[in-house]
């Protein structure tokens, strides 16, 4: 059985009907509205023409009976699901005949959810940063309201997760204005954390105390971070991180050249993070994660 199936490449398929090849049970579950995986090799097409992969590979027609429409929906609100069937059919690209799946129907919704509250809606702006700051406004008066309970409640869906101005820049900067946090871990801001710049500094320290990396030709972009995660580690240096730092400085200078250190970077980097400030920092779910 084969889940996300919608995300399939043709290498991967080749292995199912492989493993599948003295049996013929193959069962695969997807959803063609749903591929992501293109960057990856990931083709819809594996889903929208399974039957014929059967029939080419094994000689097999299917029949209806074997082809089962998961259409119900218990998760949204009525007109949330209509909603999406309305905007899938609205592009002509999907309503080709190989775009999905033949004979597919719309959502059937059957939660128990219900309500006049908007349930879809849109946030417009004659410029980004404005779109920005409606949306931070609005996830302020949701939590004002007490309609959620913390800003994880919501998710902004982005081409792109970097902290520029032409992507998740002005969304970030509009939340940090109405007092809300992002959570943006894979941001490209990931070495300007203080936590990250502190144990760089640190292991930077015991590694290379000379610089004498920064000596040889590099970008000056390059010397500048490691000149800041220097300083973040000096400003933050509590004695016992200190004195772990200066203790394998001192077993280091007594050993003879190109001799085994009994240590790799991660042992070293486990060193650091089991001192202060990073073991206080540990309590902090955006810091323990990026650590």
């Amino acid at each position: 059985m084969v889940d996300e199936y919608q995300d399939t490449n043709p290498i991967q398929e080749n292995i199912y009907f492989k493993l599948a090849n003295n049996t013929h049970n193959l069962c695969v579950v997807g959803d063609d509205d749903q591929a992501l995986y293109r960057f990856r090799g990931g083709t819809v097409d594996c889903m929208i023409t399974f039957d014929q992969a059967c029939n080419r590979k094994w000689k097999i027609t299917l029949s209806q009976e074997q082809k089962r429409f998961l259409s119900s929906n218990y998760r949204s609100h009525p007109r949330i699901a209509k909603y999406c069937d309305a905007y899938i059919s609205s592009f002509q690209v999907m309503r080709r005949q190989d775009a999905r799946v033949e004979g597919k129907p719309n959502l059937n919704p059957k939660s128990g959810i219900s309500g006049s509250y908007p349930d879809v809606a849109y946030i417009t702006g004659r410029t980004v940063p404005t779109v920005a700051s409606n949306f931070a406004r609005l996830v302020r008066n949701l939590l004002d309201n007490q309609i959620i309970e913390k800003p994880r409640q919501c998710v902004l869906l982005m081409k792109s997760v970097r902290e520029t101005s032409r992507n998740a820049g002005p969304f970030a900067e509009a939340l940090r204005n109405e007092g809300i946090r992002p959570y943006n871990p894979r941001s490209r801001t990931f070495l300007e954390q203080e936590e990250i710049r502190v144990a760089l500094g640190a292991f930077v320290s015991i590694v290379d105390p000379t610089l004498s990396a920064l000596s040889q030709p590099m970008g000056l972009g390059i010397r500048k971070m490691v000149q800041e995660w220097l300083d973040a580690y000096n400003e933050n240096s509590d004695t016992d991180l200190s004195d772990y730092v200066n203790r394998s400085l001192n077993g280091i200078g007594l050993l003879p050249p190109n001799h085994w250190l009994g240590a790799n970077i991660m042992d070293i980097l486990y060193h650091i993070l089991s001192r202060e400030p990073f073991h206080s920092w540990k309590n902090d779910p955006e810091k323990s994660y990026r650590l």
